[in-house]
């Protein structure tokens, strides 16, 4: 595996996808894995903290808040 670290296959990371992909994939985490997420460094702490990612499972534990939206 050592030659895939080479210049020629740079290492890709979650953090270096656009936010626009990340907002998608993020979209079908459960709160528990958001909040994991936001802990792994500034960016992904960003993103995860977006209210379009939150609402649908507040809504969804708390019948209530759908009233806000």
């Amino acid at each position: 595996m050592q030659w895939l670290r080479g210049p020629s296959h740079p290492r890709a990371s979650l953090d270096s996808l656009p936010t626009e992909i990340l907002f998608k994939i993020f979209a079908e985490f459960q709160a528990e894995d958001l909040c994991a997420l936001s802990c792994v460094n500034s960016t992904l702490h960003q993103v995860s903290d977006d209210d379009h990612l939150w609402a649908p499972l507040c809504h969804s534990s708390w019948r209530s808040t759908e009233e806000f939206r």
